[in-house]
């Protein structure tokens, strides 16, 4: 059930799709819940963090996300069910 007051119930899932595939380590420890049939790995908010020094030149270093030049520091997924109050769905 969820809270008025923004706190919902705590999140916890595990890799249960069919693919022999480990998502995760193909692309450098994003989030196994990426499936490798849909190019997973693209938003990568929780692999590894590249200063602008180090990052790779490769075709990899295309999938991390960028703000203003450089990759970004920190990111939060939130989830909420279609009906929390005053969801905007536009």
């Amino acid at each position: 059930r969820w809270n008025l007051d923004g706190v919902g119930p705590a999140f916890k899932a595990f890799d249960n799709d069919d693919s022999a595939n480990n998502c995760s380590a193909t692309f450098r420890n994003t989030g196994w819940w990426f499936d490798a049939r849909y190019r997973c790995g693209s938003a990568n908010l929780n692999g590894i963090r590249y200063s602008c020094d180090n990052i790779p030149n490769d075709s990899t270093s295309s999938t991390y996300l960028f703000w203003d030049g450089s990759p970004l520091g920190q990111a939060w997924l939130y989830l909420r069910p279609t009906l929390y109050p005053n969801y905007d769905l536009s």
